[in-house]
């Protein structure tokens, strides 16, 4: 990594002409040049955006990437992130359904509880039970989809398909922690100050990534777009209002790569492709990009509000885990020993005894993963090594997919 000091002499030898241009750094005309050579880099937040997409979205958003594949760019830092939170994800798209079906449980014990001797009980009793049985009816529709994405993510296959030969190299961590360093100390972009309040492996995400980049690009003729969901500091500073990348940014990858360095939005990407590749995603698919990115911001002022859950309420949930996790060890307990025993059994009868076994353990698996992605939502680290015996704590954050 250069020095600061390096980076500092390179800024002093730069033209008049150059300092304005990263202020103002292209024309109509070179925009279109760059969209026909550039490669595209993406950010963590728009590969997890795939899993928020409603179904015939998702095919447009694929559609697109699959028509730039060979020009993608997946820095190693973005598909490690995408690793991490990517079954955190999948779990918050069933959340909805959990809290309409867990608020009318309560609302029926309420009814029950609280309007015993009420003239209009059974008719409200009536009302809440009819409701709850639309609800089970398609909860259970949407816990076997939600299964079926978990253990056998197709979504995840199709990006395989595209970005498996598209990842980057990874870094050498004390260098980048070096550079980490350097940035904060001259509060240098990527950094953000609102870094410092992640762990240490999330705190530098944005900065590995940037690193990243520049390592690729280096000495290349080769302009990139880099499309992020994100809407922070690390990439955008406000002028008169408006959002634009930063200046230092896109300033340091020109001197590095000798050519052009854009960003965009994700949902101002998604047009912008209309016009200069001449695809044609429906205006909907914008718009739904759009409202995942304010539904996410919605969700993280909400956590900074308040809690979600009561103290009761998590305890109530570990009791919760900690009884599926010991059926769970029961149950495979009675499997094995089925298996010893298939020994003195007809292929037929192994296979119906050992149905309703792996069908429980199915619908075990299930409820564990949605009581543990409550807690996560949360921001409670889980340990289930010893079961019946769960061990939580908090973290400081739920995870920085940005």
């Amino acid at each position: 990594m250069e020095s600061n000091n390096e980076t500092l002499q390179q800024a002093r030898n730069m033209k008049f002409s150059e300092i304005i241009e990263s202020h103002h750094p292209f024309t109509p005309e070179q925009h279109k040049r760059i969209w026909e050579t550039a490669d595209f880099c993406l950010d963590t937040n728009v590969l997890l955006n795939v899993y928020r997409y409603s179904p015939e979205k998702r095919e447009e958003f694929l559609a697109l990437l699959q028509r730039i594949k060979d020009r993608l760019f997946v820095p190693y830092t973005v598909a490690a992130e995408f690793a991490r939170n990517r079954k955190i994800v999948i779990r918050e798209q069933f959340a909805p359904q959990e809290e309409v079906k867990s608020t009318l449980e309560k609302l029926k014990k309420r009814i029950e509880s609280g309007f015993a001797r009420h003239a209009e009980k059974d008719n409200l009793h009536n009302m809440i039970e009819g409701m709850v049985k639309v609800v089970d009816e398609k909860y259970e529709i949407e816990k076997s989809a939600h299964l079926d994405l978990v253990h056998d993510d197709k979504i995840l296959l199709a990006l395989s398909e595209i970005l498996d030969e598209r990842v980057g190299e990874k870094l050498d961590t004390s260098s980048v922690e070096k550079e980490y360093n350097q940035r904060k100390k001259d509060s240098r972009p990527p950094y953000c100050e609102t870094d410092d309040k992640k762990d240490s492996f999330r705190k530098m995400g944005d900065v590995t990534i940037w690193l990243e980049l520049l390592n690729k690009y280096k000495e290349s003729s080769k302009p990139v777009i880099f499309v992020t969901g994100d809407q922070k500091q690390n990439w955008w500073q406000k002028t008169e209002g408006h959002s634009e990348p930063q200046h230092s940014l896109i300033q340091e990858m020109t001197e590095k790569s000798k050519a052009g360095c854009l960003f965009y939005r994700d949902d101002r990407f998604i047009h912008a492709a209309t016009k200069y590749l001449g695809v044609e995603p429906s205006p909907g698919l914008v718009q739904e990009t759009k409202d995942i990115r304010r539904r996410i911001r919605e969700n993280r002022k909400r956590k900074k509000k308040s809690e979600y859950y009561t103290p009761i309420e998590i305890s109530r949930i570990v009791d919760r885990l900690n009884h599926y996790l010991r059926k769970q060890v029961d149950i495979s307990k009675e499997y094995k020993l089925l298996t010893v025993q298939s020994s003195n059994m007809t292929q037929e009868a192994f296979e119906e005894a050992g149905r309703p076994l792996l069908d429980e353990l199915t619908e075990l698996n299930l409820e564990v993963t949605l009581l543990k992605a409550r807690l996560e939502s949360e921001g409670w680290t889980i340990d289930t090594s010893e079961p019946g015996n769960v061990m939580i704590h908090k973290q400081a954050t739920l995870f920085d997919e940005e």
